[in-house]
């Protein structure tokens, strides 16, 4: 049973033998807001092609990605190849390497002049000196 009154609607429901008056909880802007997203964000995403969905994730990704900082970024793309690259087996690796023209540890420092090995040895041993300070 509903009464209403002054346009406020007040439900009446039967509890152990009981009437008792609920009102209707009072919802902030923000809740109102969820509220209609939960409904509102599944329909119209169900309407949406799949170029458009796809248009507006990378849209939002892009967005997420400028709200980093450089460093942060820097950060999970390295994490990100490491893990790719720890699916890889060794085979492949190297046949990746080799389309791109990479060469391994020995070969390459063998390519290197006296000083360009010390000046990558030197930087080699600051960072990690640097890893060590408190």
């Amino acid at each position: 049973m509903t009464l209403s009154f002054r346009g406020l609607a007040w439900h009446t429901q039967a509890s152990k033998n009981r009437i008792k008056d609920v009102m209707p909880k009072k919802m902030t802007p923000e809740e109102y807001g969820r509220k209609g997203g939960l409904i509102g964000g599944p329909s119209r995403s169900r309407k949406l092609s799949p170029a458009r969905r796809r248009a507006i994730a990378k849209k939002a990704g892009k967005a997420r990605a400028n709200a980093l900082s450089p460093e942060k970024r820097r950060e999970i793309a390295r994490k990100g190849a490491m893990a790719r690259a720890a699916r890889l087996t060794a085979q492949k690796r190297q046949e990746i390497a080799q389309k791109a023209g990479i060469k391994g540890g020995a070969a390459r420092a063998s390519e290197l002049s006296p000083e360009r090995r010390q000046q990558i040895a030197r930087t080699g041993a600051l960072t990690r000196a640097a890893r060590l300070k408190p």
